[in-house]
């Protein structure tokens, strides 16, 4: 919630608890008190739930104070592995490591997502395929390619060994993959992007 929400996000946390107490109230009351400025607190409420689901709260939290940067870092410092999140924070941590520069260590996260992560979080498709295709851009122009495609991207340099061309065909498969699902969710702009 933005901080100008903060209220009104409590009130309805707090109807909701009075509901039903569940996991997923004690997390959002986790992103509440981080809000209000109290990283440890609300670190140490999650990892009393230890789900999938908490530790990639507490990924988005520590990125909220400390940066993509300090995020990853905690993560690696922590023993937390990929496969230990939900589909969300798996989409979380591959958009970080691809903010820092992290390619070779995004390429792995790659290789720990499962078609129920696709399932869950159909954004990973267009997460993945960036990922995928950034491995054939060359190293100094992969931040550009980032935030915008080249202009002239028919003359644009991609790598094309025999690894490479494996990579740009499977980023094809995953923005076909993201078109077809945004296709599913009535997103015709979003389905002629990934096909684009």
């Amino acid at each position: 919630s933005p901080t100008e929400e903060l209220n009104r996000a409590e009130e309805c946390l707090n109807l909701a608890k009075s509901l039903s107490p569940t996991s997923e109230a004690a997390i959002a009351d986790a992103f509440i008190t981080s809000k209000k400025g109290d990283k440890i607190a609300a670190l140490q409420a999650l990892a009393s739930i230890d789900s999938p689901s908490s530790r990639s709260a507490a990924l988005m939290i520590v990125a909220h104070h400390e940066g993509a940067e300090g995020a990853l870092d905690w993560l690696e410092k922590a023993g937390i592995e990929v496969s230990a999140l939900d589909p969300d924070g798996k989409h979380f941590l591959l958009t970080g490591q691809l903010e820092v520069g992290r390619w070779e260590v995004a390429r792995e996260t790659l290789e720990a997502l499962t078609d129920q992560d696709f399932n869950t979080t159909p954004a990973l498709h267009h997460m993945a395929a960036i990922t995928y295709l950034i491995g054939t851009v060359p190293t100094e122009f992969r931040a550009v390619v980032l935030n915008q495609l080249p202009f002239e991207a028919a003359d644009f340099p991609l790598a094309a060994d025999a690894a490479a061309m494996d990579a740009r065909q499977a980023a094809q498969r995953q923005f076909a993959g993201a078109a077809e699902v945004a296709r599913q969710l009535n997103c015709p702009g979003g389905a002629t992007l990934e096909e684009e």
